[in-house]
């Protein structure tokens, strides 16, 4: 009894306490465990479509329709693919049908300046904003960025930005990328961007995966 009593008193000491949690974030650190990340097989054909299919000049549709609370899973995913496509000289529409999408993409683009630092908005890339709709707001992108939209989120016209002068219907992007936190809107695309034959991949909070398998070159 006695024995348990003082070991008792010796896990109450805040000292003994303090140290482990020390020793328990050191340790690692000084001796990484090394576990293996495995890489799923459709995360590579993503990078695979991405790195031998798209050409500088490629352009890429980019929906976020995230809420904050899936940012610490999906942002840096988000910052995965941009970085990958920016290397590729690929340029960039993004847009969001959530209004949570906007507090999204603007928390990514100021934790990831370095990746938007050498890059000229209205080039290189647009974030058209929010777009009340849910799925028709979809089709009607799918048929006419500009007949559904005339301003991007910051009240650019459309008309000015040079980007937007090369893109307007949905057969004009090489890619499509979903990046969402629900699943709703992968039906949205599927059934009104992807039966177009844009060739799509989404990024879920659960998996990543190709929906199209055929590979288009632009």
């Amino acid at each position: 009894m006695s024995g348990r009593l003082s070991l008792g008193k010796i896990l109450e000491s805040r000292e003994l306490l303090y140290t482990l949690l020390l020793l328990s974030v050191i340790l690692p650190i000084l001796h990484p465990i090394g576990i293996p990340i495995e890489i799923s097989t459709r995360t590579r054909d993503v990078y695979n479509y991405i790195e031998y299919n798209l050409k500088p000049g490629c352009r890429v549709f980019v929906e976020v329709y995230y809420e904050v609370a899936a940012r610490g899973e999906l942002e840096p995913n988000l910052i995965a693919l941009t970085k990958h496509l920016f290397d590729k000289g690929c340029k960039i529409v993004y847009s969001s049908l959530s209004a949570f999408g906007v507090v999204a993409f603007s928390l990514f683009r100021a934790g990831a300046a370095d990746l938007f630092a050498n890059k000229e908005y209205g080039r290189d890339y647009v974030y058209l904003g929010y777009i009340a709709g849910g799925e028709a707001a979809s089709a009607s992108l799918a048929k006419s960025i500009k007949g559904t939209v005339s301003v991007d989120n910051y009240g650019n016209r459309l008309e000015d930005l040079s980007l937007m002068r090369e893109v307007d219907k949905a057969t004009d992007f090489d890619l499509v990328i979903i990046v969402s936190s629900g699943t709703d809107v992968f039906a949205y695309y599927v059934r009104q961007w992807h039966t177009l034959r844009s060739p799509t991949a989404v990024r879920s909070s659960k998996r990543y995966s190709t929906v199209d398998r055929t590979l288009r070159r632009c």
